[in-house]
């Protein structure tokens, strides 16, 4: 068992993407990070970066993929190694990374999605994850119910797309992305319909989680939406108006589900937008869309576009809006705080590295001895001096009013500890 699990592990390897941009979550006022390695938190009011391993009790030495808070406040993050645990003042295991039973799971868990009813999804390689009732199941390691993305009915296996994110509009249709760009190369002979945008409506998606389905899984059959060749769409956000925004590295998509019309939006069609591959977003409180590049943070209000960075702004990997701050995480285990436009630069890799930094208090207070002289000093002025012996008998005293150092004559006898 062991060699095979080793080898299905790796041949997947190359359906990996490092654009995976659900890094970021906000609960009890701070911020939750899945960082390079374990999980961080930023606690907001105090300004502290801590690791958060020993309070989950999980893995401070595994890359988490994906984090997020539920509408309950419960946190949900997700690993290769060790798959969907969930943190509600008790942590709870959902599956196994490599459940070989039946080759359904991969462990490339990108995404989490909420519907209205509480329900938890998880996104695989071309599976979507139920989580039942939001309770682990006895009998098993992993999920209850397990859908597998397709766009046919046959269920189009083995296209090995990563799910790269999903969202839910305001009538309870999932959409969701994924990373097309292998799909292609698998599959040329064109059976396979391997769309990038899908959906999948409230009634259909009632339907499936209702049906009893012998484990581990059934078929999701949703609806294909936009499909194009080649294309690596990583991050998506539903508007105020149920419109669907994606971001890919052709451009900015934005899908109007009234008129079923994809607009790309990029440098060559708006000359406000840099010329750079922007693979983030996010919809803050007041429904402005936000976007991130590897060095550029962009906000879309409606009307236009506004740019911003700073010199730390680099290889930038996750945002978040937060009433009217938004976060963005760095590769290299940076956080950036974007408020009324300036930037701050929190570290995060003490944290990660598990080395704290400390400041120790320098001492105001100096007392030394050389040639039989009792030398006292201290910036901000001495008022009195009393030396005791090491059972606490005064030996001496002296009143220095004020003066920044003093001395006292020891007798030539003195010996042991001196206590000033």
């Amino acid at each position: 068992i062991l060699p095979f699990n080793i080898c299905f592990a790796g041949y997947y390897d190359e359906y990996k993407n490092d654009l995976h941009t659900n890094r970021l979550a906000l609960k009890d006022n701070a911020i939750w990070i899945a960082a390079s390695k374990g999980l961080v938190k930023y606690d907001k009011t105090l300004g502290i970066v801590s690791s958060v391993s020993d309070e989950l009790g999980i893995n401070s030495d595994i890359e988490y993929l994906s984090i997020a808070t539920a509408p309950d406040n419960s946190l949900w993050f997700a690993s290769e190694e060790e798959g969907i645990k969930k943190y509600d003042e008790v942590l709870s295991s959902y599956r196994a990374s490599y459940y070989l039973g039946n080759n359904v799971l991969h462990g490339l868990l990108y995404s989490f999605a909420f519907d209205s009813s509480d329900r938890v999804f998880a996104g695989d390689l071309d599976n979507v994850f139920y989580v039942d009732k939001l309770n682990p199941i006895d009998e098993y390691p992993c999920c209850k119910q397990m859908y597998q993305l397709a766009t046919t009915t046959d269920g189009g296996e083995g296209a090995c797309r990563p799910t790269m994110d999903m969202a839910f509009d305001s009538n309870g249709t999932i959409w969701i992305v994924s990373d097309n760009r292998e799909a292609p190369n698998r599959y040329k002979d064109g059976n396979l319909n391997l769309a990038t945008l899908v959906k999948k409506d409230k009634a259909g998606l009632d339907n499936t989680l209702n049906t009893i389905h012998k484990y581990p899984y059934a078929y999701f059959k949703a609806t294909p939406v936009l499909e194009f060749e080649d294309i690596n769409a990583t991050s998506i956000v539903v508007d105020n108006n149920d419109n669907i925004w994606f971001t890919s590295n052709y451009g900015i998509h934005y899908y109007n589900q009234s008129t079923d019309e994809d607009f790309l939006i990029n440098s060559t069609t708006n000359s406000s937008i840099p010329n750079e591959h922007f693979y983030a977003n996010e919809k803050d409180s007041e429904g402005n869309i936000w976007f991130s590049s590897s060095t550029t943070l962009m906000k879309y209000d409606g009307e236009e576009f506004t740019t911003y960075t700073c010199p730390d702004y680099n290889e930038a990997r996750s945002i978040l809006c937060d009433g009217d701050i938004v976060w963005v995480l760095l590769k290299n285990d940076t956080l950036l705080k974007f408020e009324s436009n300036e930037f701050e630069t929190i570290d995060l890799s003490p944290a990660v590295t598990g080395i704290e930094e400390s400041i120790a208090e320098v001492n105001k207070s100096k007392a030394f001895v050389t040639n039989e002289m009792l030398n006292i000093e201290n910036a901000e002025g001495i008022n009195s001096v009393v030396v005791y012996d090491a059972m606490g008998k005064v030996i001496t005293s002296a009143n220095a009013d004020g003066a920044t150092s003093t001395q006292i004559a020891l007798s030539s006898n003195t010996k042991g500890v001196l206590i000033v």
